[in-house]
């Protein structure tokens, strides 16, 4: 049949438009994106090709994709109009082959990568953390460990001070003590220092006086005398006695020599005399000469020295003496054997006579042999003492005495670990007293945050006893402040200066105070409490990270942009294109930083439908590497 003008002149759909959805089978089931398909006839003549970014007549969200050329059949042309959405973005989950890289150089680690500390916790595995750095603007320092509120008392001897304040000064503690009966016993005491510092309260016992020792009436052997002393230490509280010999004048009158029964007509000259030096013991010198020309065959003598006079000494010939028998006889004088006995030092011919010998004969050796001692202390004084009694007497007798009493008592000992004071083999006897020196205690401590009160003593033999208070807290605080940290609530962070690094520091001991400001919990214990000064700190980003082949997880994530319609796209040069961060230095900083997504391939961009192109890329999340 003929067309008439008028019948087909203008495009009319050909039957109902077809509808899809080109990716409700998709893993986004995406029933947004929207297409539609209408068939059109028209005379041939009449036809006018869609203008770009032509919208579909019914839904002007729809923008022309595809237009189909014409068929000719009975004068009449037929084509198709394809038009769609701009598709939503699509994603499509998947896992990939990834080959993390290895940390790049040579380094010991922690060293720095780019804006990141990276971290090799256990050397032995090749695992490493990462933290974002940023710089420390001001830090308050190490701080002090010490209470910030609570009471606490001290004791001692059974004796308690009121409740004192956790800060309180050096002059109300002294007071505190001094009013304690014990404290003043020990002649109260003076207290400096302050409880916030290393060194904390320092206390002072008042030094004690020096005893006296009276030993007057003690008797030294051979006329020697004796001298006593008693020395301090510690203030006074350990204090030395000693009795010591001492030199005397002696004269050589008391000794005689008689010589009887000899050859008749010889002329015996016989002497005893002192000599050497003065001191003790005493050394005599016995001379049995004969003139010049005199025969002496036999005979005897005697001598007499310190109030005794001892047995007949036989004479040989020559004028000569047995060394033994002169000493036995000597020994045999009661006056000699109780001040140590004789004994012979030098034997020789005489060279003042026709002959004979001189016998050198020490006597004595200074020994204390009889009497008693007192000792008188803090203004009382003991009963007497005998000159030999042991420690245990001469302790008892000074426990008596009520100052020493309220002071604590003394215990006494020997220099020599012997319960031995006079031991009659020596000329020196020594004990020593001790005075108890009990400590300090704290008693009913309730200082906050959990603090302690630390005792210690220490003794100065200058000043006298003195003991400390030293307190302290299990924590303080200490603030950072850091231009935009980072630091989120819950982070495990990093603190470094100029020589350490201090990594995997908890997020409970970190309190954000805003985006300038953390404030750190800090235990006496932590290493990094002493630590002047920080240059760094920052969160940790990325825990574990190994290199190597790994099956992960990944998803393609796919754009799609129509230029001229979708926002900010005018032509394809305006498409962004996805970075590749396939890269090792690119790679490390995306999984450092904990970025969500790493993109380890991207694809081209290439054309949907039409004028509609599509980007993808394929990424996996750092969390999972």
């Amino acid at each position: 049949m003929a067309y008439q003008d008028g019948n087909f002149t203008n495009a009319i759909q050909d039957g109902p438009a077809r509808i899809f959805y080109p990716f409700i089978n998709a893993a986004t089931k995406d029933n947004v994106t929207k297409g539609t398909v209408r068939n059109y006839v028209v005379v041939p003549s009449s036809y006018t090709p869609a203008a770009a970014l032509s919208t579909d007549p019914a839904d002007n969200t729809q923008y022309l994709v595809e237009e189909t050329e014409l068929t000719i059949e009975g004068g009449l042309a037929r084509y198709a109009r394809t038009y769609s959405k701009v598709p939503q973005t699509q994603i499509e989950p998947g896992t990939i082959v990834l080959s993390k890289p290895t940390i790049p150089g040579n380094e010991a680690f922690p060293r720095n990568f780019g804006s990141y500390l990276i971290v090799q916790p256990d050397t032995t595995l090749e695992a490493y953390d990462a933290y974002k750095r940023a710089n420390v603007t001001s830090d308050t320092g190490v701080p002090g460990f010490y209470p910030t509120g609570g009471t606490y008392t001290l004791s001692f001897n059974g004796n308690t001070t009121s409740a004192l304040n956790y800060a309180a000064n050096a002059a109300t503690v002294q007071t505190a003590l001094n009013a304690l009966t014990p404290v003043q016993n020990r002649g109260n005491v003076t207290v400096g220092g302050s409880y916030n510092s290393s060194d904390g309260l320092s206390i002072t016992f008042g030094s004690y006086s020096t005893a006296t020792l009276n030993t007057a009436s003690i008797v030294v052997s051979t006329d020697s005398t004796l001298s006593s002393s008693v020395v301090s230490s510690n203030g006074g509280y350990s204090q030395a006695f000693e009795f010591r010999n001492v030199t005397g004048t002696l004269t050589n009158t008391n000794a005689t020599q008689n010589v009887a029964g000899v050859q008749s007509g010889a002329n015996v000259v016989s002497s005893v005399q002192y000599f050497g030096p003065l001191g003790r013991p005493r050394e005599w010198r016995f001379q049995v000469t004969t003139p010049i020309g005199w025969n002496i065959t036999g005979g005897t003598f005697t001598t007499s020295i310190i109030g005794g006079t001892s047995s007949a000494i036989n004479v040989l010939s020559n004028v000569n003496v047995l060394t033994s028998d002169l000493v036995t006889a000597i020994n045999g004088i009661s006056q000699v054997s109780d001040i140590g006995g004789a004994t012979i030092s030098n034997v020789f011919t005489s060279v003042s006579s026709g002959g004979g010998l001189q016998y050198d004969v020490k006597i004595g050796d200074g020994r204390i042999v009889s009497g008693t001692f007192v000792v008188s202390l803090f203004s009382e004084t003991t009963s007497a003492l005998n000159y030999n009694s042991n420690v245990t007497a001469i302790q008892n007798a000074i426990n008596l005495l009520s100052n020493v009493q309220s002071r604590g008592n003394v215990v006494v000992t020997t220099s020599s670990g012997t319960s031995t004071i006079i031991n009659n083999t020596n000329t020196v006897s020594a004990f020593v007293v001790n005075f108890s020196n009990n400590q300090i205690g704290s008693n009913a401590v309730s200082l906050t945050p959990t603090g302690s009160l630390t005792i210690s003593s220490t003794t100065d033999g200058g000043i006298g006893r003195t003991q400390k208070i030293t307190f302290s807290a299990a924590t303080a605080t200490r603030t950072i402040y850091s231009a935009s940290h980072g630091i989120d609530a819950g982070e495990n962070i990093f603190l470094r200066n100029a020589a350490s690094v201090f990594a995997n520091v908890a997020s409970s001991k970190v309190t954000v105070i805003d985006s300038n400001t953390i404030q750190l919990s800090v235990s006496s214990s932590d290493s990094w409490a002493s630590v002047a000064s920080f240059t760094e700190i920052g969160p940790r980003t990325k825990q574990g990270y190994e290199p190597g082949s790994v099956v992960i997880r990944s998803k393609t994530t796919t754009d799609f942009y129509l230029p001229g319609v979708t926002s900010g796209i005018t032509t394809a040069d305006d498409i962004p294109i996805p970075v590749d961060e396939s890269g090792t230095a690119a790679f490390l900083q995306a999984a450092f930083s904990g970025q969500d997504n790493i993109n380890v391939r991207v694809g081209e961009l290439r054309p949907w439908k039409g004028p509609i192109l599509m980007v993808d890329r394929t990424s996996v999340n750092a969390d999972d590497i």
